[in-house]
């Protein structure tokens, strides 16, 4: 094969590989278009779980304490407000049953008043989209194997 060969079978596999990206790219924004409000998630960073709620758990509110607080501050203040840990996440914050005789809403703004709260936000009941925020799920090779993967 001579320069000249050389030079053409060059071009043609930068065409062809230029052709596969931009046939991957269309392909990546059909299926991004085709998903729609699943996508605009993630552009709001602000308290994304709630565009997403479908309500809110009665009667239960999410209260993260700062990292200084000990346990029987936290004790405490849960007493005054007449709250009760029903149970502790992981990440330290704690969900609490509050009175019967107050709000969620009012709950949640009193304890964000507090200086030794880092958080304090209603229990959102949250709904997973049935389809996948991956845009590129459908070029995936495995999908819809679900012995291998």
């Amino acid at each position: 094969m001579g320069m000249k060969g050389k030079k053409r079978l060059t071009k043609a596999v930068a065409l062809l590989i230029c052709m596969v990206f931009l046939a991957t790219v269309c392909c990546g924004m059909s299926v991004a278009s085709a998903q729609g409000d699943h996508l605009k998630i993630y552009a709001n960073k602000e308290l994304n779980h709630a565009t997403r709620a479908a309500g809110k758990v009665p009667g239960e509110i999410i209260v993260k304490f700062d990292r200084d607080v000990d346990e029987h501050q936290i004790l405490l203040t849960n007493f005054r407000y007449g709250t009760t840990v029903k149970s502790t996440l992981p990440s330290r914050a704690r969900v609490l049953k509050i009175p019967t005789y107050d709000s969620v809403d009012t709950m949640v703004k009193r304890y964000n008043d507090l200086p030794d709260v880092e958080y304090a936000e209603p229990n959102y009941i949250v709904r997973v989209p049935t389809r996948p925020g991956d845009t590129f799920c459908l070029l995936q090779l495995n999908r819809g194997n679900d012995k291998e993967g």
